[in-house]
């Protein structure tokens, strides 16, 4: 028997938006975002860093097209909710940005030197690769074209063997100690024919590109009611556990519509539809 419908998810508008708005913006436990800068704040990051970490309350995400050069970070809050409008809310990765290297970037070493890092910001994930091996990590510092990692790398990549670095980030990762952190009713368009993928293994702390991500140290999350397509790598990744994958609308990713990773521990995965991903499997 078919699981009970309707698919996709229902869509939950706010019908008084305005009084709403006026109702809660500018109060801590409660943040509007407005991509037209009529809220509390005009990006997602900004709402959720203005956050407290315990007993965080609600971002509510007004309609609109929300561009990321890079994913928006959850780390280390409590009782946080990320809340849209439906699909009118939609969060999109940026193309990805790409530089040759210019100096062999030696093993344990954190600077990288590109051939233009003005492209390049803080807090994007990159992949640094060669023809010989790859690994992901986090720009932590750019200083003309030299771009500082946040962990040294883990091997030598060559200018001689074509290294280079690029975005390769998710739309919204979880992580830290994060707990009982709420992302509903939302669109995530991961733009994966303008991404490239950095896999360098299988477990959540070595890849990104995912539509939306959980951390292995993460617990009692939900993802509910949400659109998820054109990932580089998976709608969405769950590492750690007690969280609840529920009700979700998965396509036109490039790996796994909903891909639970070894190691995690009481997932709920309930009721969410899963088509035509690009490779791999629905769930």
């Amino acid at each position: 028997m078919p699981l009970p419908k309707p698919y996709p998810p229902e869509e939950i508008d706010y019908t008084h938006w305005e009084d709403l708005a006026d109702n809660y913006a500018g109060k801590a436990t409660t943040l509007i975002v407005d991509a037209d800068g009529k809220g509390d704040y005009s990006t997602i990051q900004k709402a959720v860093d203005a956050m407290p970490a315990s007993n965080a309350g609600e971002v509510l995400v007004r309609a609109g097209e929300y561009l990321l050069a890079k994913a928006v970070a959850v780390e280390d809050r409590e009782d946080l909710v990320i809340r849209g409008v439906g699909k009118a809310t939609r969060l999109r990765i940026a193309g990805k940005v790409q530089g040759l290297v210019t100096a062999d970037a030696e093993e344990g070493q954190r600077s990288v030197e590109v051939e233009d890092g003005s492209s390049f910001q803080p807090g994007q994930h990159v992949c640094v690769r060669d023809d010989s091996a790859s690994e992901v990590n986090l720009v932590e510092a750019v200083d003309g074209d030299t771009l500082t990692m946040a962990e040294p790398l883990s091997h030598t990549s060559e200018v001689g063997d074509d290294a280079r670095v690029y975005t390769c980030h998710s739309a919204i990762h979880v992580t830290g100690e994060s707990r009982r952190v709420k992302i509903l009713n939302l669109s995530i368009d991961g733009n994966r024919l303008s991404q490239e993928f950095g896999r360098t293994g299988y477990y959540p702390a070595e890849h990104h590109g995912d539509g939306v991500r959980l951390s292995a140290s993460t617990e009692d999350c939900v993802l509910e009611g949400c659109w998820i397509h054109s990932a580089a790598a998976h709608g969405v990744c769950v590492g750690g556990e007690g969280h609840r994958i529920a009700h979700n609308h998965c396509w036109d990713n490039g790996y796994d519509g909903v891909n639970i990773e070894p190691g995690c521990d009481r997932i709920l995965v309930l009721g969410n539809h899963c088509f035509e991903q690009a490779d791999w499997n629905g769930i």
